[in-house]
């Protein structure tokens, strides 16, 4: 076989793509396999910061709940409160991220967007998806149990598209 044999490479995802798999993750839905083949690392995403956020969720379960950027209790975090952080240096004291201005660049959600090096909208699917469950008709019954921390690695595959199985990470 020669390189001229081979396919040809499949056509990168566009932004409206990546953002249908990002709502499909919002909404609880499974995105689309198709989509799913095509999917590579967004550009220019702090892949060592995700994968250490990970493997501090791993080694450390007790002290992840998604359902709250950071526990009052000052020792439990969703995914982007520990990207914050650990990006910050304050894994051993979440008590201090309690503290940040309210305004959006300063907030959790925004730390953690520019420390991971996304837009906002993918990064919500990844935070708030896991929160809630929508119905078929797009209505918000409530809140969901905790996801595992397998769903967690899909979610971030879907997002960010940085694939992780959870036995690669040990525990």
């Amino acid at each position: 076989m020669t390189i001229t044999d081979l396919p040809p490479a499949p056509a990168p995802l566009t932004y409206t793509e990546r953002s249908d798999i990002w709502h499909d993750v919002y909404m609880g839905r499974h995105p689309d396999p198709a989509l799913l083949e095509r999917l590579t690392p967004w550009p220019g995403i702090n892949e060592a910061l995700v994968r250490e956020v990970l493997t501090h969720i791993r080694l450390h379960p007790e002290a992840w709940d998604q359902s709250r950027w950071v526990g009052a209790c000052g020792t439990v975090a969703c995914f982007a409160g520990w990207t914050v952080a650990l990006r910050h240096g304050l894994e051993d004291n979440l008590g201090h991220l309690t503290y940040l201005p309210t305004s959006y660049r300063n907030s959790i959600a925004g730390l953690a967007v520019e420390a991971i090096g996304m837009p906002s909208e993918p990064l919500y699917s990844l935070v708030f998806g896991f929160a809630a469950v929508y119905d078929d008709n797009g209505r918000f019954p409530g809140f969901v149990r905790k996801p595992t921390f397998a769903e967690l690695c899909d979610r971030v595959w879907f997002v960010t598209g940085i694939r992780f199985k959870p036995d690669e990470i040990d525990a």
